[in-house]
């Protein structure tokens, strides 16, 4: 990296660390509080292609904070793509509480089936540490919703079937 870009970087994490510090209730114009979640989003994007996710969820967590009441109907895209940002990272860190929370809240919250799919396959995949049928279960109810059916094969052979037919 070079040294314009590391001082970019540093400057980017600095600037938005100063805002969080100063928190949702020092912003005083009604249009910064999106400007300033994605401010925090850029800036966990940036820690997480430098593997560094506990920062990463700090700054997507901050991010979420600047967001308002109604964010989903305001900022929906701004709000989809820092909970499913922080849910990957709460995900790597085994924050399973954190990972329930924001994988509920695009739940509740989402437009239409495939705005899910991320933090499904986010939410299985974290279920599969701890709790493999559950995360199997919870794939076939996602098949479901989509309008997926899925035939369960009565024995090995005829699984086999299935899979060589596919």
């Amino acid at each position: 990296m070079s040294l314009l870009k590391t001082e970019n970087l540093a400057f980017l994490f600095t600037a938005v660390t100063q805002l969080n510090n100063g928190g949702p209730k020092a912003v005083q114009n009604e249009e910064h509080y999106s400007m300033i979640a994605r401010y925090n989003l850029i800036a966990g994007k940036k820690a997480v292609e430098m593997s560094e996710f506990n920062i990463a969820m700090y700054y997507f967590d901050h991010g979420i904070s600047f967001l308002r009441k109604k964010h989903w109907q305001t900022d929906y895209e701004l709000s989809l793509e820092l909970y499913n940002n922080a849910a990957k990272c709460a995900l790597v860190i085994k924050d399973m509480t954190s990972l329930t929370i924001l994988c509920d809240g695009v739940a509740k919250n989402a437009h239409n089936p495939d705005d899910i799919l991320d933090t499904s396959f986010i939410t299985m995949s974290g279920l599969a540490h701890t709790n493999a049928l559950l995360s199997i279960e919870h794939g076939l109810l996602l098949l479901d919703q989509l309008g997926i059916d899925i035939i369960e094969p009565s024995s090995r052979e005829e699984t086999m079937q299935q899979i060589a037919h596919t």
